[in-house]
């Protein structure tokens, strides 16, 4: 009985993950230019020029992952 608990708890998290990456990674997309958006299974992965640059200058990048949901 705990073990289907368990699984589907595990279900539901993996759901929310992805729903959250999808909502991560289009944010970006639209919002940040020169950036390309790469969505993995466990999180996104930005690349562009000088991006470490950008995202200590531009909050939107610091804050992208905290964006509301």
């Amino acid at each position: 009985m705990m073990e289907k608990v368990l699984a589907r708890a595990e279900q539901i998290a993996q759901a929310a993950q992805a729903n959250r990456i999808d909502a991560i990674a289009e944010t970006a997309a639209a919002e940040l230019s020169g950036v390309s958006v790469l969505k993995t299974a466990t999180g996104v992965v930005f690349r562009g020029k000088k991006l470490l640059e950008r995202w200590l200058l531009d909050p939107a990048l610091r804050f992208l992952g905290s964006l509301p949901q």
